[in-house]
Order: C-alpha cells, then structure tokens, then sequence
C-alpha cells in the first residue's frame, strides 16, 4: 500500500477566519510565531495541518543566565577556600538554575 501523498498548498489566500481566543494563548502563539520567523497566520495553518514549525531559539538570556551561575558559583568557591563561609547558601544559583532550565523548557516545548 502506498503512502498517501502530501498536500499541495497553494500559496494563494482567498479566504478569511475570525474566531475568538483568550491573551495568553494569543501571547504564545505570537511568540512562536516570531521565533520560528512566520507569521501568526501561517503558524495556526501549519499547527492545524499538523505541518512541522522550526523554532529558532535565542540563546542571549539562555548564556546570559548560564554566566551568572557561573559567577555565583566562583564566588562561592573562592569564599569557601578562603575560609569565609563553611556552608554557602546556594539558594540563590538554585533560583536562577531553575530560571534557566524553565526558558529552555519553554523553547524546548514552544511556549
């Protein structure tokens, strides 16, 4: 049995949609969009044809907070060899580690 033949779309738009939708999902559908360089348009009609969407991830925030931990992190090093702190607190490079795992979730995810 032969698989069945993709769909041609033509790139001719002749018809029009309205429908309601709440902020936050048009919030995420925009991001999406914007990421994978499309419009929000073109990214409902892909979604809905269960066409595949290549989303391009900005990676500025990503390394950004990834220095950060960085940071933290010698500090906290230099503090414990010196002898200033015996226990650190690593609260805070948890909360931003966590950050950062939730943007790449996010992107990962496409929301």
């Amino acid at each position: 049995m032969q698989k069945p033949k993709k769909r041609e779309r033509s790139n001719r738009k002749d018809e029009k949609m309205n429908f309601r939708i709440n902020s936050e999902d048009k919030k995420a559908i925009h991001a999406i969009a914007q990421c994978a360089g499309i419009s929000d348009g073109e990214y409902m009609i892909r979604a809905a044809l269960q066409e595949q969407t290549v989303v391009v991830i900005d990676g500025k925030e990503i390394l950004h907070q990834l220095a950060k931990i960085g940071t933290n992190l010698n500090q906290l090093t230099m503090l414990a060899h010196q002898g200033k702190i015996t226990s650190p607190d690593l609260g805070e490079v948890n909360r931003t580690l966590n950050k950062v795992l939730k943007q790449l979730l996010r992107a990962v995810k496409g929301r």
